[in-house]
């Protein structure tokens, strides 16, 4: 997968009493804007949405779908996701490419399948993986603008005869959840709202620096 990095630099200057606030406000709410506008020109060429759907309590599957939930048809080569479970009584045991709700993505050109669970984690199966990509190198399958498609069948066992919600599992976000294009360019970007959190814990980080420094001047 192609891994898009941003590199935020913020500057600020001093005055007698320390660090400048309104200046470093304004340059954080900048680098905000700056990162806002960059995901936003990425999540605007494809919106993907990984979900959970039809749990079959009988025959203890699920299925996990992929929805282009953008404003354009994107073309998907390849895809990765994680799914996890807190109830010590389900174990995850396969996934496949079986897929009945939807089609499946690579429906006829997998290149793994039909079994593309990845190997098992250490955590009791509690957590399983899959991947897969499409057989002919350098294409992938359309995904039209609110299409959705499957990625693929999960299987776990019940050790007792509870039973079971959408709200006992959970998929992992990036980079465990992936989607990629025939070049390898991902489509899947972190939320603006989590940069916005990383740089207001960055403001405070440091205020609370310089303040400490002034403490220990006086």
């Amino acid at each position: 997968m192609l891994e898009k990095r941003l590199i935020l630099t913020m500057q600020y200057r001093k005055t007698k009493t320390g660090i400048n606030g309104f200046a470093l406000l304004r340059n954080v709410a900048l680098a905000v804007n700056f990162a806002w506008l960059s995901v936003a020109s990425t999540t605007a060429h494809a919106g993907m949405v990984c979900e959970i759907a039809n749990l079959n309590q009988a025959n203890n599957t699920l299925e996990v779908t992929l929805k282009n939930d953008g404003t354009k048809d994107v073309k998907v080569a390849g895809f990765s996701f994680e799914i996890t479970t807190t109830r010590s009584d389900l174990i995850f045991t396969d996934v496949t490419t079986a897929t009945s709700g939807v089609t499946y993505i690579f429906d006829g050109y997998s290149l793994f399948g039909p079994n593309i669970n990845l190997p098992v984690s250490p955590n009791h199966g509690e957590t399983i993986s899959a991947a897969d990509n499409d057989a002919i190198p350098n294409d992938g399958t359309m995904l039209a603008q609110g299409q959705t498609l499957g990625l693929g069948l999960v299987s776990f066992f019940r050790s007792t005869a509870d039973p079971v919600v959408r709200e006992d599992f959970f998929l992992s976000p990036y980079p465990d959840f992936d989607v990629s294009g025939p070049q390898g360019n991902s489509y899947v970007v972190p939320e603006p709202a989590t940069i916005t959190s990383l740089l207001i814990g960055t403001l405070g980080v440091l205020l609370a620096s310089q303040r400490r420094r002034r403490v220990a001047k006086s």
